[in-house]
Parts: C-alpha cells; sequence; structure tokens
C-alpha cells in the first residue's frame, strides 16, 4: 500500500504575514484589471449624477406651466380667429321686405250684347232721315218703277244735285248709276242745281228697264262724288 505521506505546510515569509491584506487586495485588482486599451475609468465615474429631487420638482412644475400657458394661447388664438371669420364671413343679413300680395282684378263683368234688331221693311213707302235729307221712296209692284224724292233738312248744308247719283241693290247684285241728274230734274224754286233749305227733287226709276228683278226687295243708295250720303230699302206695294 502506498503509503499517506503527510502535508508539507507552506511556510509563510515574514513579509507576507506582515501584510496579509495588502496581498490580497492587490490579488484583487490584479483580477479586475481590464486588457489595454478598454475604458481605464472606473465604473462609477460612467454613471451621471442624479440631480436632486427639489431641483426635478421645480423643472417638472416649470414645464407644466408652460404647456399649459401654450394650451391657453392656441386656444384663444383659435377662438378669436373662428369669431373674426364668423364675424367677417356672415354679415348680418338686410331684412327683406315681404311683397305684399297682388290683388286679383276682378275681371268686369262683360256686358251680353242685345240682340241686333233687324227692322224687316213692311210693303209700302219708307222714309229716311239718317242723312242730309228727307228721302222717301216707294216701289210699285205692277210696273217696277220706282219713285224717289229728296227734300234738304232744315240743319243741312246745301247740296250740289249736279254731284248727286244713285244706285241700286237686289238680291245680291249692284246695279251703279241708275240715276244722273238732268236739267229737267234740278230744283224748280231757281232753276239751279244747289239743293238749299227744303227745296224738294224728285225722280222716277224704272227698274224693269235697269234689268233689275221685279218683286223684290231693293235697297237704294244716294252718294255725291262716290261718297255715301243716304240708304233706304223698299219692298214692292
Amino acid at each position: 500500500m502506498e503509503q499517506i505521506r503527510p502535508r508539507k505546510e507552506r511556510r509563510i515569509p515574514p513579509a507576507e504575514k506582515k501584510e496579509p491584506l495588502l496581498n490580497r487586495l492587490r490579488s484583487l485588482v490584479d483580477r479586475n484589471r481590464k486588457p489595454r486599451g478598454a475604458d481605464k475609468r472606473s465604473p462609477l465615474e460612467g454613471r451621471k449624477k442624479k440631480p436632486p429631487a427639489d431641483v426635478r420638482r421645480i423643472a417638472i412644475l416649470a414645464l407644466g406651466i408652460v404647456l399649459l400657458a401654450l394650451i391657453v394661447v392656441v386656444a384663444a388664438t383659435a377662438g378669436y380667429d373662428a369669431l373674426r371669420g364668423k364675424v367677417i364671413a356672415t354679415p348680418t343679413p338686410i331684412p327683406t321686405a315681404t311683397p305684399e300680395p297682388t290683388p286679383e282684378a276682378t275681371p268686369e263683368p262683360t256686358a251680353t250684347p242685345e240682340p241686333t234688331q233687324v227692322i224687316t221693311p213692311t210693303p209700302g213707302p219708307v222714309i229716311s232721315n239718317d242723312g242730309p235729307f228727307s228721302m222717301h221712296a216707294s216701289l210699285n209692284k205692277a210696273d217696277g218703277k220706282c219713285l224717289i224724292t229728296l227734300q234738304l233738312l232744315k240743319h243741312s248744308e246745301p247740296v250740289d244735285i249736279s254731284k248727286v247719283t244713285i244706285d241700286m241693290q237686289c238680291e245680291g247684285s249692284v246695279f251703279r248709276d241708275v240715276w244722273t241728274p238732268k236739267p229737267v230734274d234740278w230744283c224748280n224754286a231757281d232753276n239751279d242745281t244747289m239743293l238749299e233749305k227744303e227745296e224738294i227733287i224728285a225722280t222716277i226709276i224704272d227698274t224693269s228697264a235697269e234689268s233689275i228683278p221685279q218683286g223684290k226687295p231693293l235697297t237704294i243708295t244716294v252718294f255725291k262724288e262716290g261718297e255715301k250720303l243716304q240708304e233706304v230699302t223698299v219692298l214692292p206695294s
């Protein structure tokens, strides 16, 4: 069997005995020593020192005040701009006068025209005072001769008989100048052509000789130089 040798105790030099704590510190420093080129600052040197608690409180309070003031300024500016824009963009509307309703015109009642009274001439002599003359006319049914008398009315101006003509109408046909005055037809009072106050001139027209239909109503029209003076309708009798 192998014999167990007793362990030799290491002798500590006197110098080591005197400075055991110093040697241990040196060994610890050697272990933790960084390689060449590394940051030689101690771990404590790289850390930033925290400011005191009072300084941090003051800084936070100041920052809050600044932010609050900024918010107030922004809100006030926005409110002013909005109010100014509203005042400028939306002027006070001018009240417009409401037009009064136009009264509708009530249509006047239309007068109902009275039926035209048609005067149907009766057979026999007729008289007309609608012109400058008192005009008498009669138509003989037997021989077709028509007697015409013209007497100047009191208020009428004298009429030159030499410029007077007579037309006749029967059944839509017109027979012109069936009578033109001759010297024998002139007024007997002063034997001139002027028919003056209450003077009378008379003539007889043979309607059959003028090819006028017989036994039919006859319209007699007096003209002076183409201007109509008077008219009358007569029926044969």
